[in-house]
């Protein structure tokens, strides 16, 4: 690495780090104001308090890390520019682009870290939160049921099967294991809408083997189309074939797109590529929202910079404005497009990239104004190599 590079890189790291821990130090305070007297009446250890914040710490990261690398690059920049640095390397011939090199290089090395962070353990982080301080506090539902069971079982779960006709309900099914289904009631329906069958079993699982279900010890009974009973079976075991419910799509509807990891949305999806579009749309959009999300740092370097790196004070801060404002209109953005692609008004594709698109757009477009020694269009091989200074030295001194 030249010495230019660590150079400016050295004045980007130390605000990011000072705004990174210090994020991290609001968040902990303002989280541990709103549950530690609950920590403190169940008398949960220290330890135990700690785990918890360090299972959490990759969804924070993911949420803050396009702030600190935006507040910290402004911050960079404004102080090379207020000591005049960025003039003395632009008249030693340093093109506008050879000065972004090293900050483009961040915000890349900064975006995959967040990719990781955002193919599981942020997600799966959120989603746990909930589960994790109702274990610890022990908390109890007003019924005296753990309140933690909420997170993994649901009660009472209805399901319906619209094109093979089949009703399910389910006293207790578990959210993301292969536990087996408690409680079981299924009802077969005709073309016209008469019981023709139930099945009811205190339990039924599934082998995926053969995919058939597994009914212990149900209660059969057919039905004519007056609703009369027309056998009943009590056989100590069941076997259903040929349906296409597996307990992913019966769990379906439990499940938040925004608490799954990228294996588990693309199971998701895999499981049930035959449910309508509306259903699916949520777990689309999350899918390639995973994607979407980590491109933040990088883009926001390349737009931001070519806002804060002038030489004048008054441009200075009127730079670092503006770059608030637009980082401003893209957060919000985000949120809007997908709110759009979760309530299928918008492709889930476009709804997870549309912001980033129009960042990448916005940030070519000042780059491009701001590159003042590049003659060359930047379609064009020479004009790339000169925009950032690949190949070019500094002319000599007089």
């Amino acid at each position: 690495m030249r010495l230019l590079d660590r150079h400016l890189l050295r004045a980007f790291a130390q605000p990011f780090a000072y705004l990174l821990l210090g994020l991290i130090a609001v968040w902990l305070v303002a989280d541990l104001a709103n549950y530690l007297p609950d920590f403190l009446e169940a008398k949960v250890a220290p330890a135990a308090i700690a785990l918890l914040y360090w299972k959490q710490l990759p969804s924070v990261l993911l949420t803050i890390l396009p702030v600190c690398v935006l507040l910290a690059l402004l911050s960079a920049l404004v102080r090379l520019s207020q000591a005049n640095e960025l003039l003395a390397m632009t008249g030693a011939g340093l093109g506008f682009g050879r000065l972004l090199r090293p900050y483009l290089g961040m915000g890349l090395l900064l975006s995959l870290v967040a990719g990781a962070l955002n193919f599981k353990l942020a997600p799966q982080a959120e989603g746990a939160k909930g589960r994790l301080v109702a274990e610890l506090t022990n908390s109890r539902d007003n019924d005296g049921r753990l309140r933690v069971e909420r997170y993994d079982y649901a009660v009472g779960h209805l399901y319906a099967n619209r094109p093979g006709r089949r009703l399910w309900y389910v006293q207790r099914l578990a959210k993301r294991t292969d536990e087996p289904l408690i409680s079981v009631q299924i009802s077969q329906q005709d073309e016209e809408g008469n019981i023709v069958a139930k099945w009811s079993a205190p339990s039924a699982r599934y082998d995926a083997a053969t995919q058939a279900w597994k009914l212990q010890r149900p209660r059969v009974v057919t039905f004519d189309r007056a609703g009369g009973i027309l056998s009943e079976r009590f056989p100590p075991e069941e076997t259903l074939e040929g349906w296409p419910e597996t307990p992913a799509r019966i769990a379906a509807s439990t499940l938040q797109p925004q608490f799954l990891s990228v294996k588990e949305l693309r199971y998701y999806l895999r499981e049930n590529t035959d449910a309508p579009a509306a259903q699916l749309a949520p777990f689309q959009t999350h899918l390639y929202y995973r994607f979407a999300l980590p491109c933040a740092s990088l883009l926001l370097v390349l737009m931001a910079a070519p806002l804060t790196m002038t030489f004048a004070r008054q441009r200075v801060v009127a730079g670092v404005v503006a770059a608030i404002l637009v980082f401003f209109g893209w957060f919000f953005l985000d949120k809007l497009f997908i709110s759009l692609g979760t309530g299928s008004h918008v492709p889930p594709f476009w709804a997870a990239w549309t912001p980033n698109l129009l960042l990448l757009a916005a940030g070519l477009l000042l780059a491009r104004q701001r590159a003042v020694h590049v003659d060359r269009p930047l379609t064009s091989g020479e004009g790339l190599r000169e925009f950032f200074g690949v190949g070019a030295e500094a002319p000599a001194a007089a």
